[in-house]
This record gives structure tokens, sequence and C-alpha cells, in this order.
């Protein structure tokens, strides 16, 4: 089963992130990078079973700890950077996290005892960008998977942390998610995705790490612009994303001639989720992207559902999702979310 780390070897050349400030890597550089800090991770004395905690805006430097917990039995908890110290600091002692990474904004007001490391100069942080620069890039042995470990929102009270079991075994892109993105249309084989949504997210990181795991490329936004959403589409050829309904709003709320200015043929899926999608929004949307594409829904698809098919059947019940397919239970209806298997070394599209 492909994972990011055999796309690595087989295509080292391949663009595999895409940053908004213009940085990149490849899927080789990335992985070396990766490699160096599951090393340096390791030369702390962390093991597996334990976890870091990054606070980062979308960028390089989340790929990079993602990928090297990822391959070392690691918990990795990515947190909203919009949260105050004392939140931050909550989320790194319940979790019992033996590493921090945060940008140096945020860096700046945090006071945490455990070994620390800023993306920027911050007193008393160690320098992210050199840290790990002296270990080999070579993979890691033995190497097994990882989990991400994220937090719920907290309305009912603190967050809480969903901390699944370690698999023990190397890493994988489980079946359920490898069909799940054959099922948005999304492929093996060379693509981009649009990352237009912070990737601290359940959906956004999930769907970025498993279209990566498939080869494809990140292509990432700092924030949500809907003109700046269509050029990066025609700049970038992006053949997937998903955004959410808000975004669909602001997008048709362009002047037809702004919409008609860029190509969006690349497009193969839009997966939206997160919220209710009026009707009347993605009838427009369907409409404007056409019968070749799809305008697809995530939040029963993660259960095993059949999601709806382009124009002709979309269009019928374009607010609701469709039955589920065979094999398939229907969601909980607190939850809307199947429990993935253990193991996967990818996001789960679990809980904010």
């Amino acid at each position: 089963m492909s994972t990011f780390f055999d796309v690595a070897e087989q295509h080292p050349d391949r663009l595999a992130v895409l940053a908004p400030d213009g940085t990149a890597a490849t899927f080789g550089e990335l992985a070396a990078r990766a490699n160096r800090l599951t090393h340096a991770l390791r030369r702390l004395g962390l093991g597996e079973g334990d976890g870091v905690v990054a606070i980062v805006h979308n960028g390089l430097p989340y790929f990079e700890l993602l990928f090297a917990t990822l391959q070392a039995g690691m918990y990795f908890t990515p947190v909203n950077y919009r949260s105050s110290p004392a939140e931050i600091a909550y989320v790194v002692e319940n979790s019992g996290a033996r590493v921090v990474v945060a940008d140096a904004d945020i860096a700046r007001g945090c006071d945490l005892d455990v070994p620390r490391f800023s993306v920027g100069a911050t007193e008393g942080w160690g320098d992210y960008a050199s840290w790990g620069e002296d270990e080999p890039s070579t993979a890691p042995q033995p190497r097994t998977a990882g989990q991400t470990m994220l937090y719920t929102s907290g309305t009912t009270g603190r967050p809480k942390g969903v901390r699944r079991a370690l698999s023990g075994k190397p890493p994988s892109l489980h079946p359920i998610h490898r069909d799940l993105m054959a099922m948005f249309g999304v492929e093996p084989g060379p693509g981009v995705h649009l990352v237009a949504c912070p990737l601290y997210h359940a959906a956004p990181g999930s769907f970025a790490v498993n279209a990566m795991h498939l080869g494809h490329s990140a292509v990432l936004m700092d924030r949500f612009d809907a003109e700046e959403t269509l050029r990066l589409v025609e700049e970038h050829q992006v053949t997937d994303t998903h955004l959410v309904p808000t975004m669909f709003h602001r997008m048709l709320r362009l002047p037809e001639d702004v919409r008609a200015r860029y190509d969006l043929s690349s497009l193969v899926s839009v997966i939206h989720g997160a919220a209710p999608c009026p009707r009347e929004v993605k009838e427009r949307m369907i409409g404007w992207l056409g019968t070749v594409r799809s305008c697809r829904t995530a939040s029963r698809a993660r259960s095993g559902s059949a999601p709806p098919t382009p124009r002709s059947t979309t269009s019928a019940t374009p607010g609701r999702p469709r039955p589920p397919g065979p094999g398939s239970s229907s969601p909980s209806a607190t939850s809307g979310t199947a429990t993935p298997p253990a193991g996967c070394s990818c996001s789960t599209g679990g809980p904010t």
C-alpha cells in the first residue's frame, strides 16, 4: 500500500509541499528532513507512545513533524495557533507531550517546561530550523506507525484528547482511507491538493496527508481568499481540494467576470464538509464547476456512505447525503464519523 515514504523513494524530485511564503520541498527533501527529525526526537529520549505538540501555521514544519512522528510510533498533536498560552499549556500537559514546536509569535508567549523549539528566533527556545541538522537523513529503523492525537473543541468543558492504540506495524495507508479518497475521485499518482483551511483541523489535515500518501503535491494557503483560491487552482493545476460551505458562499459572491477569468478545468474533486450546505449554494457550485467534476460532501462518507455522483445525481438532492453503500452502516447521530482502524499512518478526520 502506497505511503508518503514510498512516494519519496520512487519520485524524490516530485513537489511535495508548496508553502504560502513560496518555500517548497520535494518528496525526497521532505522525507530527508522528517528522517533527521525522527533521529533527533529519539536522541532526546522519545520512543514509541511519546507525543509531540505543534502550534504552527500552514507550512513545511507541520508536515516535517507529522511524517517524523508517523514513522516513529509517536503521537502528533497539532494545536490551534489561535489558542491562548493557558490553553496550549493545558494540551501540552494533558497529552503528556515530550517536545513542543511553535511559531515564534506563539512561542514568545508560552512558558513550557519541556524541550521546545521555535520556528523563528525566540529567547529560551531551541532553533527549529537547525534542530536535527547533524542527524542522518536515512530512514529510521525500526519504522513503526504513529498516530495523530487530536483534541475536541471543549464545548462541554476542557478539550479532550482522542488517543488511539498504536499498531506496532510499519506505516501504511489503510484501505479504508484509500477507498475513501477514491470515492471522492482522488486516485494514486501525480495530482495537486489545495489546502485552503488550517491544517490543525481534522478534515483538512486528513485529506492533505492522505493525498500526499497517494503521491499528490500539497499547495498551502495561509488564509482563505476566494479569488486567490481560483488563481491557485489555475496556476498549479489543482486536482482536488477540501472546502467548507462558507468558502462556497464567498466564492459565489465574486463578480461573474472574476469567476470566469480563471481556468478551473483541472479540478477533479471538490470535497466539502464541516457544516450543512444550503441546497441553493450547492446547486450553484455544481452549475459553476460543471458536470465533469464532482462537488461532494465528506460528512457521511467517512462512515462508508456512497458520495453523490456528478451533476445528474447531485443536483437532484444537493444538500442530502446518499444512503450508505453496501457493507457500510449509518453514522451515529452524535458523531457522524466512523472509528478508523488502528495503526494508520494518516490523519483520520476525527474531532477538532
